[in-house]
């Protein structure tokens, strides 16, 4: 059994192709991105944490941050509301019981994300 915990974030498929991809933020740090139709998971240690997402290409503010706890190999699930995903603002809620069993059936399928831990070379 694993001693971290997982979140996952799960995003509805984006109806309208200009919605791209939401910016996800697990305690105030940058960690990649959510596309429509995705489920994207992040290991992270037991404790307390925040989540939230942004809109990639920084029209709307987001979503509020969503404190949580998660203990030791536990997983803690998010989804964005199908509403969000057709008209492209960012919205995050504690996965409902519906929400969570699409999560358990996803898989990873969207574009490689930016790199963001290298710097860009000259």
């Amino acid at each position: 059994m694993r001693s971290g915990a997982l979140v996952r974030l799960y995003r509805p498929k984006a109806v309208i192709a200009w919605a791209g991809y939401f910016t996800v933020f697990l305690d105030g740090a940058e960690r990649g991105e959510l596309w429509g139709d995705q489920v994207r998971v992040f290991e992270i240690a037991p404790g307390r944490h925040e989540v939230r997402v942004k809109q990639g290409w920084g029209l709307f503010q987001g979503s509020p941050t969503l404190p949580f706890e998660a203990g030791p190999g536990q997983a803690v699930e998010f989804a964005c509301s199908r509403l969000s995903s057709v008209l492209g603002w960012a919205d995050l809620h504690r996965a409902t019981a519906t929400e969570s069993a699409k999560v358990r059936r996803y898989v990873d399928q969207a574009p490689a994300p930016r790199n963001l831990a290298l710097p860009k070379d000259p």
